[in-house]
């Protein structure tokens, strides 16, 4: 689903969007152009909100980052075994697959999540923030990051995702898919 804030979408309109069939995969969580402040005062690069609140509901709903009219921001990075179009198409079905404003810069080189132990590595060093229903729920920094969920204390989490700011200068910020906990 495109442009959820530049639109001002209704998270009623948005539901139902992705309710609507199952090869509608998720949002666009970031759009370079969406924050033509010139032409769209309202508008902003990100919809991160509209993405927490979906997947607060329980819906598996995967994060899009779109250049738009700006093609030097907004990558997906697939995660496939081999480049073929076949690998490619079934990556984003599975949501294999992370994002982030440019590119190159920084990559995840490992995510996983086992029901209790989510890890994820760098190829350089970052500040990870782990995502919740809650917020923000655990924070570090470096190339190496574990998390151990207690599902018994942290009921209302419904997902974990991951956003990892690159510790440079160049204001890469890439995210995983959310790992749905019911």
């Amino acid at each position: 689903v495109n442009h959820p804030t530049w639109s001002r979408m209704k998270d009623a309109d948005l539901f139902a969007m992705l309710d609507h069939d199952p090869r509608v995969l998720g949002i666009e969580v970031y759009n370079y152009s969406g924050g033509d402040k010139k032409h769209y005062p309202w508008s902003d690069y990100w919809s991160e909100n509209y993405w927490d609140r979906t997947l607060a509901t329980g819906r598996q709903c995967f994060g899009f980052s779109v250049p738009d009219w700006a093609p030097e921001r907004g990558v997906n990075i697939l995660v496939v075994p081999e480049k073929t179009v076949e690998a490619c198409l079934r990556a984003y079905r599975r949501g294999d697959f992370y994002f982030g404003i440019f590119g190159g810069i920084v990559s995840f080189t490992h995510i996983s999540f086992d029901g209790r132990n989510f890890k994820a590595g760098t190829d350089k060093p970052v500040r990870f923030e782990l995502i919740s229903r809650r917020g923000k729920v655990a924070e570090s920094t470096g190339t190496s990051f574990t998390y151990r969920h207690d599902k018994s204390k942290n009921i209302d989490d419904v997902y974990l995702r991951l956003k990892a700011y690159a510790t440079d200068d160049s204001g890469e910020i890439i995210f995983s898919q959310p790992m749905m906990l019911s």
